[in-house]
């Protein structure tokens, strides 16, 4: 089985987790096929932490996706072919001396339909204390809708007023919830931003008494990669070398 590798990257191309220049960028065709971007200049020797190009699998992702150095929505991850000197970390870090930028490794429509699963699997901590509030849900529900082009943007529009409304709220996990509902109706890399909601709303609600909160945590997490791993999986890219 082939390992792919990734890059996470700001808009533009522009590194965001450390590293100088401007990578690159594949282009798409007018059938929707990719064309991969130039080859990158050979960095050799290469470093763990120094010289070389930087790049993750896919089981390391979402914690390079966490820890990423941007703003909310100008995030794009890009499967990247790598080749030449390497070196191989424990923590994820692969770092090789050529690299290029192949095409996207999820569509827009992927992104978002992630973005309501996280959002969505945590909607429980939220309405077992609120049971009648719907707005949560309905705005999930309408951004899956959007993504499959059969909402509007004005129903999105409102839709996310309706979660941010409750962001207002002074209970730390209903703004959390709502927060991730919220996000979950953006564009773009605005997905990770609602793991990180997700995530809190997790730490806010669990009773350290009764559940241990590092196991709560870790389980959402684990859940999410995994979810996150579906998508990778599904998409399945033309590519025009």
């Amino acid at each position: 089985m082939s390992t792919y590798y990734y890059k996470i990257l700001e808009w533009g191309g522009i590194p965001c987790m450390g590293g100088t220049g401007v990578w690159h960028l594949p282009t798409q065709n007018i059938d929707g096929s990719w064309t991969p971007g130039e080859p990158m200049p050979t960095i050799d020797p290469v470093q763990e932490y120094g010289p070389g190009y930087h790049v993750c699998t896919e089981d390391h992702l979402l914690d390079w996706l966490l820890a990423a150095d941007a703003q909310e929505t100008d995030i794009e991850v890009w499967r990247v072919d790598v080749s030449g000197a390497s070196f191989h970390g424990k923590d994820g870090n692969h770092v090789w001396a050529d690299a290029q930028l192949i095409c996207p490794a999820l569509t827009d429509r992927d992104i978002r339909l992630f973005a309501c699963d996280c959002a969505e699997h945590i909607l429980h901590l939220y309405e077992q204390e609120h049971l009648t509030d719907m707005r949560p849900r309905t705005a999930i529900d309408v951004a899956r809708r959007f993504a499959a082009r059969d909402a509007t943007t004005d129903e999105l529009c409102a839709a996310r007023a309706a979660s941010a409304a409750i962001g207002a709220c002074q209970q730390p996990d209903a703004r959390s919830v709502a927060m991730a509902t919220v996000r979950a109706t953006d564009a773009g890399w605005s997905a990770r931003a609602v793991v990180h909601h997700a995530l809190d709303a997790v730490r806010e609600i669990i009773d350290w008494d009764s559940f241990p909160y590092v196991f709560a945590w870790d389980a959402e997490k684990a859940w999410q990669a995994e979810k996150l791993a579906e998508y990778l999986a599904l998409s399945t890219p033309i590519i025009r070398m």
